[in-house]
């Protein structure tokens, strides 16, 4: 179906060394308006690993309006006590819609799904510099035409913004543009003409059944199951997170 299209998906696993960029992303609407075309970017993240004590930045402070945003940011280092930082642990699911600050903190390994797109409109980098010496570029304008200020509530309702589609394991998020669901033990999945199905290790080890061959699984391993495929059954101590459409 996609042949010759952009892949609507991305499934990456990101390893902080160091606090990235607070960033934002446009919507479909604002991308195709202004980005020739390109697709907004909606996520989610898994924590796989964080020490005691790791943050992320995941929206701005409430009572934090635009011109406030922007006078900070162009301050460079005054725009930190605006941003809302919350404490993540192994396991932990944020759901980061289109339009939404983030960043993920130092020493933090998580699995990300997201739409399938490379537009980031960076607002703060801490005053890094790159290799030519010189601070990195930011994008501020871009940014804070897209940023919403974001309520908790409002996040959790559009992470389950569309009944989900299928029964097996826990779903971790349902939007518009992806579902994704973590399976645990043994699990057995459908995978019908609706969707492909997207199986990424995150955990255990096991094995893969389709068709009467067995496929091993281990963690960091990626499957790519095409739509139509049938019947698969998942076995062994093994944690995967499967993305459908």
């Amino acid at each position: 179906k996609y042949a010759g299209e952009t892949f609507p998906l991305l499934l990456k696993f990101i390893d902080a060394a160091e606090s990235l960029s607070v960033q934002v992303h446009p919507d479909d609407v604002y991308a195709g308006a202004n980005e020739n075309g390109k697709l907004g970017k909606t996520e989610a993240w898994l924590i796989l690993d964080a020490p005691e004590g790791s943050q992320l930045v995941y929206g701005i402070k409430n009572g934090t309006n635009l011109a406030e945003l922007r006078t900070a940011c162009e301050a460079g280092a005054a725009v930190e006590p605006l941003l809302r930082k919350v404490d993540v642990k192994p396991g932990d699911v944020c759901f980061i819609p289109a339009g939404c600050i983030h960043a993920i903190g130092a020493g933090c390994l998580i699995a990300e799904i997201q739409q399938n797109s490379d537009l980031t409109y960076r607002v703060y980098d801490y005053d890094r510099r790159g290799a030519d010496g010189k601070l990195r570029e930011l994008h501020v304008d871009k940014a804070l035409d897209v940023i919403r200020p974001f309520s908790g509530d409002e996040v959790s309702a559009v992470r389950f913004s569309r009944a989900p589609q299928g029964e097996v394991g826990e779903c971790l998020a349902a939007c518009p543009y992806f579902e994704v669901r973590r399976l645990t033990g043994d699990a057995t999945l459908s995978v019908t003409d609706a969707s492909f199905c997207h199986l990424l290790c995150v955990g255990g080890e096991g094995r893969l059944i389709h068709d009467g061959v067995s496929y091993p699984v281990a963690r960091g391993d990626s499957y790519f199951l095409p739509a139509g495929l049938g019947t698969c059954r998942v076995e062994g101590n093994v944690t995967l997170l499967a993305s459908t459409l």
